[in-house]
């Protein structure tokens, strides 16, 4: 009897050891490594959004300055004798695009575009991880070839959701220009025959040149603004832009 209850007792023990260690194996299991903790660390990017995965917009500190950038022959809202000219790079599938268009950009057109300060230019730089962003780049184009490209580009950002990573998005961008009352017949043909794919060829090939990556890039006279930033961001590079075009007006006068 003596010694069943010492091969009892040393079952149980061994049993007690067992189980603490499965715990701890368990618990260890749950704890990431410090390989997974790096691949857990937010994204940090100004721009660019994948499906289904948050990216936090950093704060613009300092800015690049890029000389020289064409506005070539794109769309633009403002008055083309404004003394400012602003050119952004958009991807219309990007999600801090269209933030910015329903943030910033909204109030930027009632202080400084809608008044004629600033000349607003938009050029394609459709990113390759959107599937739908290079039809809706033309979508837009084919829209303003009946001159109202800036009614499908405000469709396309309001209604981003209805389209984006869907299988029918040229059916639904149909279904918009029906809405904008376009020529659905000529619309659906600038489509089909692919018409304005060399134009956003060469936005690209120009975004290129100045070393855009990501969705929104903004170009303020000669400063590089990224992502999705502030309007009061904006409000200060433009209120100083036309503060020095005005001073360099100046002194040439009085020269």
């Amino acid at each position: 009897m003596e010694n069943q209850n010492i091969r009892r007792q040393a079952a149980l023990l061994i049993a007690g050891i067992m189980a603490g260690f499965l715990i701890g194996r368990i618990s260890a299991s749950n704890e990431p490594t410090s390989d997974v903790k790096q691949k857990l660390q937010p994204v940090q990017t100004a721009g660019t959004q994948e499906k289904g995965r948050a990216i936090p917009v950093i704060k613009q500190k300092s800015f690049d300055i890029v000389t020289n950038v064409s506005a070539d022959d794109d769309p633009y809202i403002g008055s083309p004798d404004a003394p400012l000219t602003i050119v952004e790079f958009t991807d219309f599938q990007c999600s801090y695009c269209r933030k910015y268009f329903l943030g910033s950009f909204s109030r930027l057109k009632e202080d400084y575009i809608d008044k004629n300060r600033v000349r607003y230019v938009v050029r394609d730089f459709p990113l390759g991880e959107h599937p739908q962003s290079l039809p809706a780049a033309e979508a837009a184009e084919c829209a303003g070839e009946q001159n109202k490209y800036w009614q499908m580009h405000d469709m396309l950002f309001i209604n981003q959701d209805k389209w984006s990573y869907r299988d029918n998005a040229e059916d639904i961008f149909m279904d918009f220009a029906g809405q904008i009352q376009l020529d659905k017949n000529a619309f659906s043909y600038c489509l089909e025959t692919g018409r304005f794919r060399q134009e956003i060829a060469k936005d690209v090939s120009d975004a290129e040149l100045y070393k855009v990556v990501s969705t929104p890039t903004i170009f303020i006279g000669g400063k590089k603004v990224i992502g999705a930033q502030s309007y009061e961001t904006f409000r200060s590079i433009i209120e100083d832009e036309l503060k020095n075009l005005w001073q360099t007006q100046e002194t040439q006068h009085a020269a």
